[in-house]
């Protein structure tokens, strides 16, 4: 919310230049696939890109008319989508032309973003009052909405499988939710003792799921099993 990007390399801990006056506030980050371009949403409707190691910044893209919260790439780089806080929309955008090719309404304002490993589903979270889990085919467009989550959610990850997903949300409540037609919600865990859940990350493997909490931990448990509803 101070308006910056830190950078620095996973090896040795080196920094690298920060990154600023981009009209940045409180937005996601985002990589592509290839490691070369770095994303996040800005408070006027765009999408800042920089190339990640040189900090060189590139054309913005501008699809939405306020802040735009969330952002992520498609894992075959084809895509870009963005979450805008203010105007309710997730754009699809083509990260080869910049254009949109595609934008889906919400009824609440979109917090975050995330395709499955094989980009064909595209999710999104969204914040109270209408704290809902959007799920689309990127080829068709159709979607489904789930609800459950009674207070803004802010996290969302996808299993490496592309068969669930998981969301964080300052209810105290993390939950999977099946992402194939059809599904529904298999499980949800009360995090109370632990604190409120900001933030989900599966691990490679799909065994494990790491969850922040805005006490400053990370609680890491066990993914459950999706055939199993709870």
């Amino acid at each position: 919310m101070d308006g910056t990007i830190r950078r620095c390399k996973v090896a040795g801990g080196e920094e690298l230049p920060v990154l600023t006056g981009y009209s940045l506030q409180d937005a996601n980050l985002a990589f592509s696939p290839d490691g070369e371009t770095l994303a996040a949403g800005n408070r006027y409707g765009g999408v800042n890109l920089w190339n990640a190691m040189t900090g060189k910044p590139d054309v913005p893209v501008r699809w939405h008319t306020d802040r735009v919260r969330a952002v992520a790439f498609s894992p075959d780089g084809k895509w870009l989508a963005s979450g805008g806080y203010d105007d309710k929309t997730v754009q699809l955008i083509d990260r080869a032309s910049g254009h949109r090719v595609h934008w889906f309404r919400g009824e609440a304002s979109f917090t975050g973003v995330a395709f499955s490993a094989d980009s064909q589903t595209l999710a999104a979270i969204a914040a109270a009052p209408r704290p809902l889990l959007h799920v689309w085919d990127v080829a068709t467009r159709k979607g489904r909405t789930f609800g459950g989550h009674t207070q803004n959610v802010w996290g969302i990850a996808f299993h490496p499988d592309g068969s669930r997903l998981a969301t964080a949300s300052v209810d105290a409540t993390v939950r999977f939710w099946e992402a194939v037609p059809g599904g529904y919600e298999s499980r949800k865990y009360d995090c109370r003792r632990l604190g409120s859940p900001s933030s989900v990350a599966f691990s490679p493997s799909g065994r494990h799921l790491a969850i922040g909490l805005r006490n400053g931990m990370i609680a890491i448990m066990k993914s459950p099993d999706n055939t199993t509803r709870k």
